[in-house]
């Protein structure tokens, strides 16, 4: 599950890139900017900027397509993130709310290893999976 993850979350970023300007980076590299933390640094609590609260947002579009992908139902993702970072974000599919995730300090989001960013996502992307078939029946 980790791969399709992965992929849909590239897929993501490669289909805004509208003007090619990350056409020279492989994969690795795109995500390694995007969501990979330097070790030893910290970010500060402070406002959290677009480019940021974006890439939380693919993160998680990225998720709700691997879900689609996965057992062919439509998942939608509502993110609600105030400027200090703090909000919460859910992967709904019809009735059934799949994912519940509550978010503190955004600006701190990020991964230490490509590895790591994978595993988590693919990990969500199982939670979701089984969510979403313990409690198929609200769905319907």
């Amino acid at each position: 599950m980790e791969g399709v993850f992965k992929q849909a979350l590239i897929d993501q970023f490669r289909a805004l890139d509208a003007y090619g300007h990350w056409n020279r980076l492989s994969d690795e590299e795109l995500l390694g900017r995007l969501y990979i933390r330097e070790k030893g640094a910290s970010a500060t609590c402070a406002e959290v900027d677009e480019a940021t609260t974006r890439n939380i947002k693919l993160y998680y579009q990225a998720l709700a397509v691997a879900f689609e992908k996965r057992c062919g139902e439509m998942a939608n993702v509502m993110m609600e993130l105030n400027s200090e970072g703090y909000g919460r974000i859910l992967v709904i599919v019809g009735r059934l709310i799949v994912l519940d995730k509550t978010i503190r300090d955004a600006s701190k989001f990020g991964f230490g290893s490509l590895e790591e960013l994978d595993k988590k996502g693919g990990g969500a992307l199982g939670d979701a999976l089984k969510a979403f078939e313990k409690y198929r029946s609200i769905f319907a």
